[in-house]
């Protein structure tokens, strides 16, 4: 039987986390990870829910932005609100879907439980993250350099042999003349070119974490068959992750929905979920949902269909999550090795091309003095 819940039932936005605390700076993610963990810790030991916090709270930094936060949390508590109701308060420490699971541990009275279970679930998240990210620190890195280095001889290489080879004016490669026209241009202007890439740079990388720009990227991954298949993954894998603990621990799956399709905002796994939350809302089932979408694998499709008949949907998404967390690790891991390459071959062609383009009027200078 589900468990009622009266924290948040205005549904508020799952994409608040991050946002700036009214009580000081932003929580950054390692901290909220630190915070639940010491908190299961704590609870699982036997400690109360007050002394804990006080614990925290004496032992925290002062300066920590999370300080003042704990603060308010055990001063709700010691006038007789719930930790629910009080993290409600605090939407960059908590997103909704955990929130309504520690509003159920509260209420059933196994919130160490939904604590440890909140915590696990960051844990997976933070290395499913750590692990794109590494695999594509090192291309980043190499396309960096290669960039820095192109500018590097462009700027102040090129230049250098302006003069020497002057005298063959047209008798220039093409290549040659076209980096040596490049490089004039970037040298005569760059009071302009430096300040104007500058801030373009500045002005793509705000955008490129706007929601138009998170909102473009999704475009861009969903026209790569790979990364397509990488995304849709990630989301399936946090998708029944938070559905199977959601279900477990007597949380609606409505609202469970409601709170994923806002993190998928903007994107086709959004529609996806905004699509099954208006099934599940009239009344059908999961299956009936997940079947319609195209972006849904067989494998979850058969089964969600074979867990709703057998009444084990909370197991079905758990196996389901762990499947595909699996599957992200080797196309990671397969995504590092094909990068790598690739992006030391275009470093090669990139630094090549213009040393090719100096070589070349070299040997057509000797050839032109013998």
């Amino acid at each position: 039987m589900a468990i009622e819940l009266d924290v948040d039932n205005n549904r508020t936005s799952a994409n608040a986390i991050g946002t700036a605390t009214p009580f000081g700076a932003r929580i950054k993610a390692r901290e909220r990870a630190a915070f639940f963990e010491r908190l299961s810790l704590m609870l699982d030991a036997g400690t109360s829910l007050h002394s804990a916090l006080d614990s925290m709270l004496r032992s925290g930094n002062s300066s920590s932005a999370l300080n003042p936060v704990i603060a308010q949390l055990k001063k709700d508590v010691n006038n007789g609100a719930t930790f629910a109701d009080g993290l409600s308060k605090h939407p960059n420490l908590i997103d909704g879907v955990q929130l309504k699971l520690i509003s159920a541990g509260e209420q059933g009275g196994f919130l160490p439980e939904v604590i440890t279970k909140v915590v696990d679930f960051e844990a997976r998240q933070n290395k499913l993250r750590a692990s794109v990210v590494g695999a594509l620190t090192y291309p980043a890195v190499l396309m960096f350099v290669s960039l820095l280095v192109c500018m590097f001889v462009l700027l102040v290489v090129f230049p250098q042999f302006k003069d020497m080879f002057s005298a063959l004016d047209d008798k220039l490669p093409f290549v040659s003349q076209l980096m040596f026209s490049l490089s004039n241009q970037l040298t005569e202007n760059s009071i302009v070119f430096i300040p104007l890439f500058s801030v373009s740079f500045a002005l793509l990388l705000k955008w490129s974490f706007s929601d138009a720009g998170k909102a473009a990227f999704r475009v861009i991954l969903f026209r790569i068959p790979f990364t397509r298949s990488m995304y849709v993954n990630y989301a399936i894998s946090q998708m029944t992750r938070v559905l199977g603990l959601a279900l477990e621990h007597g949380v609606s799956v409505s609202d469970a929905l409601f709170y994923l399709k806002g993190t998928f905002a903007n994107s086709e796994i959004g529609k996806t979920l905004e699509d099954v939350e208006e099934l599940v809302d009239s009344g059908q089932g999961l299956s009936a949902g997940f079947e319609r979408s195209e972006h849904m694998p067989d494998l979850v499709k058969q089964l969600v269909s074979a867990g709703e008949e057998a009444g084990a949907l909370a197991q079905v998404f758990s196996k389901l999550a762990t499947h595909y967390e699996t599957e992200i690790d080797r196309q990671v891991s397969l995504l590092g090795k094909i990068a790598e390459p690739i992006m030391l071959l275009i470093m090669g062609v990139l630094i090549g091309g213009l040393v090719s383009a100096l070589i070349l009027p070299i040997f057509k200078l000797s050839t032109t003095m013998n």
